[in-house]
């Protein structure tokens, strides 16, 4: 065989051949782009709908109260409960559920259910139990108003 025969195969590769791969990385990085920016100009957050909001109300008002946290407490309550003459002052909401956390177990949600959503009035039902061994299921109603953009437990969410 002669020193001129050159398979195909023994082509030196050119940049031209790396085409597809530009191709697939500018896809790739155009796509990235996109989504960075559809989650900056329209966060997940501003995405929920009422009935996800109210679940997250009433989970973080529950998981203030295991936590002892009452600002978040009484940030997540309505203004009608704020100011009511017997909403507990910050010694007396950590005294009780410090005590009821330690005897009984933290307070765990089951299940937020029956979501009802009335223009700025709703209501679900929340199941829930203390995670200690004696405890029993709990189902709530818990009401909760809409107070400017935020959704708010009324009824002290208990």
């Amino acid at each position: 065989m002669a020193d001129t025969d050159v398979s195909p195969a023994d082509d030196p590769r050119s940049w031209r051949d790396a085409w597809p791969f530009f191709i697939a990385v500018g896809v790739v990085a155009v796509t990235i782009v996109i989504v960075v920016l559809l989650n900056v100009l329209h966060p997940a957050s501003d995405r929920l709908t009422d009935s996800a909001l109210i679940s997250r109300v009433i989970n973080d008002q529950y998981t203030a109260r295991n936590s002892l946290d009452y600002a978040t407490f009484r940030e997540l309550t309505c203004a009608d409960d704020v100011n009511a003459p017997d909403f507990p002052g910050q010694q007396a909401f950590t005294a009780d559920n410090g005590k009821l956390r330690d005897t009984q177990g933290q307070l765990v949600i089951d299940e937020i259910a029956d979501t009802t959503v009335d223009g700025a009035q709703a209501t679900a039902n929340v199941t829930w139990h203390r995670a200690g061994k004696d405890s029993h299921t709990t189902v709530t109603a818990t009401t909760l108003v809409k107070q400017g953009d935020d959704w708010k437990v009324c009824g002290r969410g208990r």
